[in-house]
């Protein structure tokens, strides 16, 4: 007679392809939906890194999608902020040799705003400074009612962003303060601080006198950092020089070390990494 004996299934090992959000607060935990190609139902994922030590914390699905390949999973709260690492199993027990994607568990963020003013017309390539930063993929900021997209950079040392252009609503024609506010995760939001909108100045011109530069201009901001911009003709060399403000004009001084010839000017309002506004001369 034929032998009895238990069905062995063969499957195709399933890959992970996407953990959104990449982070979560450590102190609170959070949902994150896993994609995977090769789904089943019996599918785990196990977190290791600091946050989960002795072994790592294994996390079967709470809600799963077989069409959309991915599930959902509760990542528990934990006294640790640190990255962990992200593995599938098919049997809870053997989970691959594949590349694991990566999950932050991040503390608590206090960003501050690097340029505190900004002209109305937008522009400038802003940043929120943060030394616990990292980079994630539903990075954003809020400033005032408007969502932009923001991005790690480590050479400034924070998030990144674009200030979009004013929109008057309510809050005033020449200056207005709005709130700025800072997600990680798409999720929840944290409150950095104000950004100031200022019209921009009516620049006159500017003038060389002997490597004095003058620059006269109407409406320059009382609370400006001023820089001046000198790009030579060459096209290669470049200096950035601190500029003082009598509240009519912007002076500064030609570097000793810039060479002779032709230069372009332009006028930042807050700072040597603010937005360059051009300087036509008289």
């Amino acid at each position: 007679g034929g032998g009895g004996g238990l069905p062995v299934v063969f499957y195709e090992m399933p890959r992970l392809t996407l953990v959104k959000p990449d982070c979560v607060p450590a102190k609170s935990g959070g949902a994150v939906t896993v994609f995977a190609e090769n789904l089943l139902r019996s599918c785990t994922v196990r977190l290791t890194g600091v946050p989960f030590a002795d072994g790592g914390l294994v996390l079967e699905p709470q809600e799963m999608d077989e069409e959309a390949g991915a599930f959902s999973v509760h990542v528990p709260p934990s006294d640790d902020p640190g990255a962990v690492s992200v593995a599938i199993s098919a049997d809870g027990a053997f989970f691959g040799d594949d590349e694991a994607l990566t999950l932050q568990l991040y503390g608590h963020l206090q960003p501050t705003l690097q340029i505190p003013i900004a002209v109305q017309g937008g522009g400038l390539l802003n940043c929120l400074e943060e030394a616990s930063l990292f980079a994630a993929a539903e990075m954003q900021v809020r400033v005032g009612d408007a969502v932009v997209p923001g991005s790690y950079d480590e050479a400034r040392g924070g998030c990144v962003f674009e200030v979009p252009p004013y929109e008057e609503g309510g809050m005033g024609p020449d200056m207005a303060v709005v709130p700025i506010n800072l997600t990680v995760d798409g999720i929840s939001w944290t409150p950095v601080g104000s950004l100031c909108y200022v019209p921009p100045p009516e620049i006159a011109g500017f003038k060389n006198a002997g490597g004095a530069i003058t620059i006269t201009a109407e409406g320059l901001p009382e609370s400006g950092v001023f820089f001046v911009k000198l790009a030579h003709e060459d096209g290669k060399t470049v200096a950035c020089v601190a500029g003082e403000s009598d509240g009519s004009s912007v002076s500064a001084t030609v570097p000793e070390e810039f060479p002779a010839g032709e230069f372009e000017v332009a006028l930042s309002l807050h700072s040597e990494k603010g937005q360059y506004i051009p300087c036509p001369p008289e």
